[in-house]
C-alpha cells in the first residue's frame, strides 16, 4: 500500500480494472489471473470455490491426505496434497 497525502493508505492496484467487463461485453469481465489459490477448509472453502466457478476463475486448493475427500478438495479445479510423510533435516 502507498501512502496519500491524507495519511490513508491508496491500493497501488486500481482494483476497479477487476471489476471492469472486458472489451463492455456483458459477462465478460477482466482478472489479472486465472487460478486462485483456495487456503482455507471447509464450507467456507466451498462457497469460495462455487464463486470463483460462477466468475469463470479456476480454483486450486492444498490439502493434508487427512482432507483427500472432502468436499472443498473433489470440487477444485486443482489440488495438492502436501501431506508431510517426509522425515526433515534437523537445522545444526
Amino acid at each position: 500500500m502507498a501512502e496519500a497525502s491524507s495519511g490513508l493508505r491508496k491500493p497501488l492496484v486500481n482494483l476497479t480494472l477487476m471489476l471492469t467487463p472486458a472489451f463492455a461485453v456483458p459477462g465478460d469481465w477482466f482478472f489479472p489471473f486465472g487460478v486462485v489459490l483456495v487456503a482455507n477448509r471447509g464450507e467456507i472453502a466451498v462457497r469460495i470455490i462455487r464463486t470463483l466457478q460462477k466468475l469463470g476463475l479456476q480454483s486450486a486448493v492444498v490439502y493434508h491426505e487427512v482432507d483427500a475427500q472432502s468436499p472443498a478438495v473433489m470440487s477444485a479445479d486443482h489440488a495438492v496434497d502436501i501431506s508431510g510423510n517426509r522425515q526433515c533435516r534437523p537445522i545444526r
